[in-house]
């Protein structure tokens, strides 16, 4: 089985929520905040799990204190009204990510750039289950955000005029959201 912990926290202002599916805004960049810190291990994963090889190095929170500013600096975006949108990383990995992010739209995909992370091995990158999140923020937010010293980048845009996600690593990838989006559906 899987052992699920889950928190409570306090929330500060109930009207102050973001949705979690991307949106068609004008100069919004997809940013992929790192709150771990620890690479993209796949060790526990979904993916491991499936594959039958747990693995013995897991994702995992390096720095407290790290982990504490970037939890703090998105607080303060979500309380400014900077988040058009956020998924974590952490259920499923980064592809997961992104095509819960595009789900619940019935048109529109992504154009991302996975090679910032600088790991060769697409595998990892797309489906570790590291600490982090992806928001969709404007290009101001984005370099607000990469000024404060976390580590975070622009992952991509959302392309309104297709229905993919296209992916740029060591090689290139496009997933159909609508195709997977029944596969999901049938198996959730």
């Amino acid at each position: 089985g899987t052992v699920i912990i889950s928190t409570v926290g306090e929330v500060q202002d109930i009207r102050k929520t973001v949705n979690p599916f991307v949106k068609a805004i004008d100069d919004a960049v997809l940013v992929y905040v790192d709150f771990g810190k620890s690479g993209q291990k796949l060790g526990g994963s979904a993916l491991a799990q499936i594959v039958n090889r747990l693995g013995t190095e897991t994702p995992t929170v390096t720095d407290p204190e790290y982990f504490t500013k970037a939890f703090n600096a998105v607080q303060e975006l979500v309380a400014n009204g900077k988040v058009f949108a956020d998924h974590d990383v952490s259920a499923g990995g980064l592809l997961t990510c992104l095509l819960e992010m595009n789900f619940p739209n019935t048109k529109g995909g992504m154009n991302i750039d996975i090679q910032k992370f600088g790991n060769k091995n697409d595998i990892e990158v797309l489906f570790n289950e590291n600490p982090a999140l992806v928001l969709q923020v404007s290009k101001e937010t984005a370099e607000e955000l990469a000024a404060t010293g976390l580590s975070c980048f622009v992952l991509g845009t959302y392309n309104v005029e297709s229905d993919k996600i296209e992916i740029r690593g060591t090689n290139s990838y496009e997933f159909d959201i609508k195709e997977l989006r029944n596969t999901w559906f049938k198996t959730s």
